[in-house]
């Protein structure tokens, strides 16, 4: 059974780190990530604070099976939803997990009366693009992110 669970940083520490350092391996090995786990952890707590229902581990039978960060963002001068990161363990994907993730995300941006919502996706992750098209995506702008990588910011309206 699929349920989702408020994150609490200090109590979740290893689930956190580990699912943020599988993500940015590559990253690692080419020296452009500079990782510190307090670092990391502080910022967690804050996004906890932030928009505490949009920070949740989702967990199938008790097994943890991904993350999901939310937030509200500004774009174009209007309001929107924006998901900062989306991430299913590698032996999860493609058994409907990102699915189940995007659905939470709809409802609790419709909940918060958001029209829309946005994410970035690098332009080298074509399985991720290809997803996010396949449920309603689509590509608004070309942007750098934090690690200067070239990204499509996608969007999606809610009806």
């Amino acid at each position: 059974m699929i349920t989702f669970r408020l994150v609490q940083p200090d109590a979740d520490r290893a689930t956190l780190v580990q699912f943020f350092t599988d993500i940015s391996e590559a990253e690692q090995a080419e020296g452009d990530l500079q990782f510190n786990e307090e670092d990391y952890i502080q910022f967690a707590k804050q996004k906890a604070a932030d928009l505490p229902e949009g920070f949740v581990l989702m967990e199938d039978d008790g097994h943890t099976v991904g993350e999901l960060v939310l937030r509200r963002a500004e774009y174009e001068g209007r309001e929107v939803g924006y998901i900062s990161f989306i991430y299913v363990v590698p032996e999860g994907r493609g058994q409907g997990y990102s699915q189940q993730l995007l659905r939470y995300a709809e409802d609790l941006f419709r909940k918060l009366q958001f029209p829309e919502y946005h994410l970035r996706v690098a332009q080298t992750n074509a399985r991720a693009i290809r997803f996010y098209e396949k449920n309603g995506f689509e590509q608004l702008a070309q942007e750098t992110n934090s690690l200067q990588q070239l990204c499509w910011r996608m969007g999606k309206r809610l009806k």
